[in-house]
């Protein structure tokens, strides 16, 4: 049997070679130690962040000053921390806590904050829209919306000759229409008319034959409005949350007196046609 290991221990000159340096170096330091510790030297303290070990002549010394050229950092002997006089150890503690519990509830709070993959701006979820911001996005997506319930709003106030689509609008009269073709048509509903008969439209509960022309407009652009809108949201999913107009405001209800139409007291059969 070798005479190296017949009680059982070996050389730690050894192991040098079978095992990688810095484990090699982390063994080495900790025989150091241990050895050290077996001598019984009184007033000996070791480097936390080295092999580094001195007697210390001062014990009331909070601080533990290394003198290996390699790492020469300054250390606390009671946390064995780095230094952090003027600080004592409960209040480094206390402070790490703080900044600990800060750090995991900030990374909390962006998990559930997403960002657009491209220009990193918060609360995107769109199509990678580079170089403009999220915000002049959104702005351009309002502007759009806008536009589009607005384009709707007035076609909806513009009837259209059922036989040749000619553009009429009305000022005044009732709601049977001439068109130059010679075709009768309702203006509120934009039915052909009899031409026997046109003004039996107006009657048994069917569409009121004289409307106020604002209020009649004010209904129809507002109904226009809403369904533009929802038009809008469904081919646009991403402006949802957006800022939407003001349908009332656009078509020009007066939201607290807006009333259903209703058939007004009949009046001498007028009508005016416009191109």
């Amino acid at each position: 049997m070798d005479s190296t290991c017949a009680d059982g221990r070996f050389e730690l000159s050894a192991l040098q070679g079978v095992i990688i340096p810095t484990t090699f170096q982390a063994l080495a330091r900790r025989i150091r130690m241990e050895e050290i510790r077996s001598a019984n030297i009184g007033n000996i303290e070791s480097c936390p962040f080295c092999d580094f070990a001195a007697v210390l002549e001062n014990q009331e010394d909070r601080i533990f000053h290394c003198l290996n050229p390699i790492c020469q950092k300054e250390s606390c002997r009671e946390c064995h921390g780095e230094s952090h006089v003027p600080l004592r150890c409960e209040e480094v503690e206390k402070d790490f806590e703080t900044k600990k519990r800060k750090f995991i509830e900030e990374r909390m709070s962006e998990a559930v904050i997403r960002k657009c993959p491209q220009c990193m701006q918060r609360e995107c979820h769109g199509e990678s829209h580079v170089p403009l911001r999220c915000e002049e996005v959104e702005k351009d997506f309002e502007t759009k919306k806008r536009k589009f319930i607005e384009e709707r709003m007035s076609e909806a106030v513009i009837r259209k000759c059922p036989q040749c689509m000619q553009s009429i609008t009305k000022e005044t009269g009732c709601n049977k229409m001439t068109c130059p073709c010679g075709t009768f048509f309702c203006y509120v509903c934009n039915a052909k008319l009899s031409q026997r008969n046109p003004y039996g439209h107006f009657d048994n509960d069917g569409c009121p034959q004289d409307t106020p022309l604002k209020q009649l407009h004010e209904e129809v652009a507002r109904r226009a409005g809403l369904e533009a809108l929802q038009i809008f949201h469904e081919e646009n999913p991403e402006t949802v949350n957006m800022k939407t107009p003001d349908i009332d405001q656009l078509s020009g209800v007066e939201v607290k007196k807006r009333k259903k139409p209703r058939n007004p007291t009949p009046h001498p059969r007028r009508e005016m046609v416009h191109f």
